[in-house]
């Protein structure tokens, strides 16, 4: 499950479509994001109040997809200047995000300890 901030899913949305502007090719994103990938506009699309309370429900291959999305957009848009006028947010904030991601698929489940 995955607890968004309203910020960090507007990040999350926009971020997604601008991966969608920077690589039309749907063969091309699912080779990067793998299947789950197409499925990420619809997830980021939640009500944020929704978000927040009751969480998204993804997968462990979504999270990696939105992971893997954050970290190549950073590299295909390596300006800050450029990042923040496609996205309407900060890298650091991208990066902060994609770290948040790597480390909850990181971490055991709830109940079982390291």
């Amino acid at each position: 499950m995955l607890r968004p901030g309203s910020d960090q899913l507007a990040l999350l949305r926009r971020c997604t479509e601008a991966f969608r502007t920077a690589m039309p090719d749907r063969e091309q994103r699912e080779f990067v994001l793998g299947e789950c990938g197409e499925s990420l506009p619809a997830l980021f699309a939640a009500d944020p109040v929704a978000a927040a309370d009751a969480g998204l429900p993804v997968t462990e291959d979504g999270l990696r997809a939105a992971h893997t999305l954050l970290v190549t957009l950073l590299a295909l848009i390596p300006s800050e200047r450029a990042f923040m006028e496609r996205t309407g947010h900060y890298r650091d904030h991208a990066a902060m995000i994609a770290l948040g991601l790597r480390r909850g698929f990181a971490a055991p489940p709830a109940g079982q300890g390291r």
